[in-house]
């Protein structure tokens, strides 16, 4: 391994905790709960923050791809290159780690489809929606953490040169990101999200760094 003193990968750093703290900014929406204490509470209250998280997440992630434009910072495999066709053991390899979680969750909930359970059976047509406007705010939160791996991974790559692939981001994901949602959020099979917060890093290697195939799978995985 070889340390190179690449001073360009403070911007890639810089950007990821810039990233980092995004994905922690729809707490902006709760400030506006109180607002329905005297209307209504339950889940129209639910459906508002997700839809308020979602346009958050989108106006941080239109101005994050402005700068990055600005600063010349490549998070993801250029357009040039993409028609370059995978590998059979990378289609392979991402088929089991997208294929592998599902089954796993799917047998943790009884082997239902997960988001058949997210959203639920006997609920209220405002509850539906409310679990719809939720799965679809995550989406968009998916789009931030692929572009904190992508930071990451690349920050460290320029500055360790070896022949090896490392997963940076894989291993910040999980240090980072999945704790927290760990220890913050009330999610159900938290302990198995941690372990696929890292997965999310080893995907976005294998599908060769390609920001669409990275955001699918891991999306796919937390969906189904």
């Amino acid at each position: 391994m070889t340390i190179v003193k690449d001073k360009r990968c403070i911007k890639y750093f810089v950007l990821a905790g810039v990233i980092l703290l995004c994905l922690y900014s729809n707490i902006i929406a709760d400030l506006f709960i109180p607002i329905f204490d005297d209307i209504y509470y339950g889940n129209l209250v639910d459906m508002f923050v997700a839809i308020v998280s979602a346009i958050i997440w989108g106006v941080e992630i239109g101005v994050i791809i402005f700068v990055c434009k600005k600063l010349g910072i490549e998070l993801f495999t250029p357009k040039q290159v993409k028609g370059k066709e995978m590998q059979t053991w990378q289609v392979i390899l991402l088929f089991v780690l997208t294929l592998l979680p599902m089954l796993i969750i799917s047998a943790c909930i009884n082997w239902k489809v997960k988001i058949v359970y997210a959203l639920g059976v006997r609920v209220t047509t405002v509850g539906l929606v409310c679990n719809v406007c939720e799965i679809l705010a995550y989406a968009v939160r998916m789009v931030l953490m692929v572009m904190f791996i992508a930071c990451i991974q690349k920050g460290f790559e320029m500055i360790f040169k070896t022949k090896y692939i490392i997963p940076y981001g894989a291993i910040f994901a999980f240090l980072t990101f999945g704790l927290i949602d760990f220890f913050a959020l009330a999610m159900d099979l938290r302990a198995f999200y941690l372990i696929v917060s890292f997965l999310y890093g080893i995907i976005y290697l294998v599908a060769d760094k390609m920001f669409s195939t990275t955001w699918i799978l891991c999306y796919l995985i937390y969906l189904l």
